[in-house]
């Protein structure tokens, strides 16, 4: 047998290294007016997802205490009734009332 047969054929890498070297490359060929695109869009991003909840969607679970009053809180907020008196939800049929 010969050394050709004997030799190791070099690694192919891995899924997630072609993955990242892909867009690497994809940005590195990119013109500079879609570079302030993106930079646009990741910003608009970046506000929508850490900006906007801090101060939009507070933790109001987290404000309850402990877990077990955490746990009464999301149970009671479930399951509580939206409905003052005399007032009738929308999903409600009245003609279906009535034939009973």
């Amino acid at each position: 047998m010969t050394d050709q047969y004997l030799a190791k054929e070099p690694k192919k890498p891995g899924f997630w290294r072609r993955a990242c070297s892909l867009y690497v490359e994809g940005f590195k060929n990119m013109s500079r007016t879609s570079r302030m695109l993106w930079l646009i869009i990741l910003v608009k991003l970046f506000i929508m997802f850490a900006v906007l909840r801090l101060f939009f969607f507070p933790n109001v679970v987290k404000e309850q205490g402990d877990k077990s009053q955490q746990i009464e809180y999301v149970m009671h907020e479930l399951t509580k009734d939206e409905y003052k008196d005399g007032e009738i939800p929308l999903w409600y049929d009245q003609k279906k009332e009535k034939k009973q």
